[in-house]
């Protein structure tokens, strides 16, 4: 059986989403997006997902160093204007179909084709506003009927793919770090509070559904850089201030201390201080960290001990993916295990293997901060999700693609 995936070439694609920009910036809106940019007609037999594992990105408001590392280039700055990124996509059906797919070229899968290994995944890809108007965006998730849900301000939001935006909280009692959603619908949701002392608290709220106000669970945290939620929808998050990975039940019962990292900033050499931002794997077979020093951050791999099929327990000695990022603000994972990292600072979304190789540029966003993966039907999963801080927007890199090829 072949699978075909429907492309849209890439100076017909330019054009159109240069009209979409241009139709949606007068009026303040979220544009008419073009559906063949977010949905293709691939059966879902063909195409490998991972519905299992906690992929969304989340957002680290610890320090951020304004040091570059000259050593770290993560490549050159965006692509073209139209944003062909065809290149080196087989057009096999070049000419058929014409009454059906003018201005589209149609791409033939073999059966046994490994995307993960025989496609490489575009670089420099375009990006594009979908929406704005946000005060202070911070993260972003997608629920389970597919809206992505925005923390922005002292406020989350969910947004549907017309635009439209439901007030899920609407005064957050501290500055909101990271919000995830467990497999039944509860919101998970990390936030600081500083106290008339100036004192920083962590906290973890939950929102059940159907309520209108978060329920704090009863812990206590030096201040949370990040979240994730596992197969077993229990919550794990970073104490910054203690350098420890920490896991309990959405009903803040079974409080674990997964981890305590060494944290020797004084060694010379890279040691595990500040964990932020949280990533699983596929399978949960891995978890990827960010940590912070005084110049630089980097990423970081830890191994878990996920044994038929089982809840992740417990972690590896970590290893270091990537060394002297200007700033972490995003992580997310694709099924092909690359990891991608939004560079607030250096104002770029870049990719990476699991094993800490192949450091590719995928997207410019300004202020780039938060990284998810979609939840079709609204918003595709092959697409990669941030935020714009200076934009005050949801951001879309059309090109990114789970392994699969796209546009």
């Amino acid at each position: 059986m072949e699978a075909k995936y429907r492309l849209m070439s890439g100076r017909v694609r330019g054009l159109a989403v240069m009209a979409v920009v241009a139709a949606g910036a007068g009026a303040g809106c979220w544009p008419s997006f073009p559906e063949n940019l977010l949905q293709l007609d691939v059966p879902a037999a063909d195409v490998r997902r991972d519905t299992g594992v906690a992929q969304d990105a989340v957002n680290d408001l610890g320090p951020v160093d304004a040091g570059f590392d000259a050593g770290f280039d993560a490549g050159p700055d965006g692509a073209a204007a139209d944003g062909d990124l065809d290149a080196g996509l087989a057009d096999a059906d070049a000419g058929a179909d014409a009454g059906e797919d003018v201005g589209e070229d149609v791409v033939t899968l073999p059966a046994d084709a490994d995307v993960c290994r025989d496609y490489p995944l575009p670089m420099n890809a375009p990006s594009m506003a979908l929406f704005a108007g946000l005060d202070e965006p911070r993260d972003l998730t997608f629920d389970a009927t597919g809206r992505v849900v925005v923390a922005h301000g002292n406020r989350i939001t969910a947004y549907a793919r017309g635009g439209a935006g439901t007030a899920l909280i609407t005064d957050a009692p501290g500055t909101l770090v990271a919000a995830r959603f467990t497999r039944v619908g509860t919101l998970v949701v990390a936030y600081n509070t500083t106290s008339d002392a100036g004192t920083t608290a962590g906290n973890i709220g939950v929102l059940v559904p159907g309520n209108n106000s978060l329920t704090r669970l009863p812990i206590a945290i030096g201040r949370v850089g990040g979240l994730a939620i596992d197969r077993s929808d229990r919550i794990w998050y970073t104490d910054a201030a203690a350098h420890q990975v920490l896991r309990v039940q959405p009903n803040g019962t079974d409080r674990v201390t997964v981890t305590t990292f060494a944290c020797n900033p004084d060694a010379g050499t890279i040691t595990y201080c500040s964990p932020g931002l949280l990533a699983f794997g596929v399978g949960e077979q891995a978890m990827f960290i960010s940590f912070a020093r005084s110049v630089g951050q980097y990423v970081g791999r830890v191994a878990l001990n996920a044994v038929d099929g089982g809840a992740s327990t417990v972690m590896g000695t970590p290893s270091v993916l990537v060394d002297g990022l200007p700033s972490v603000a995003g992580l997310a994972v694709d099924e092909c295990n690359n990891v991608y990292i939004a560079d607030e600072l250096g104002e770029r979304i870049v990719r990476i293997s699991e094993m800490g190789t192949g450091v590719a540029p995928v997207s410019r966003v300004s202020g780039t901060r938060g990284l998810a993966f979609g939840t079709g039907p609204m918003f595709d999963n092959r697409v990669l999700f941030t935020l714009s801080g200076p934009n005050r927007s949801v951001f879309v890199t059309q090109s990114i693609t789970r392994g699969n090829p796209l546009f």
